[in-house]
C-alpha cells in the first residue's frame, strides 16, 4: 500500500452535504471523493500551465525573441 498523508480537514456543512452527495452517487467514500476532486484539479492545472508555456513559446518563436529562443535551444542550455 502506498504512503499516504493525513490531513484534518475544516469545511463548512454546506459543501459537507454536498460532498458527501456527490460521492454517494459516484460510489465513492467521502475520502475517495475528496482526494479525486484534487487530483483532476492538480491535473487540469498542470494540463493548462503546460499549455500556457507552448502558447507562449509558439508566440515568442514567431517574433523577434524567438531567434533568441532558437539560438538557447541550439546550444542545449
Amino acid at each position: 500500500m502506498k504512503d499516504k498523508k493525513q490531513l484534518i480537514l475544516r469545511i463548512n456543512h454546506n459543501l459537507w452535504e454536498e460532498l458527501t452527495r456527490i460521492s454517494d452517487d459516484e460510489c465513492r467514500s467521502l475520502n475517495g471523493q475528496i482526494e479525486y476532486i484534487l487530483t483532476q484539479a492538480v491535473r487540469n492545472k498542470r494540463t493548462k500551465e503546460k499549455i500556457l508555456v507552448e502558447t507562449l513559446i509558439s508566440d515568442l518563436s514567431e517574433s523577434d525573441a524567438g531567434i533568441v529562443i532558437r539560438n538557447l535551444n541550439n546550444m542545449n542550455l
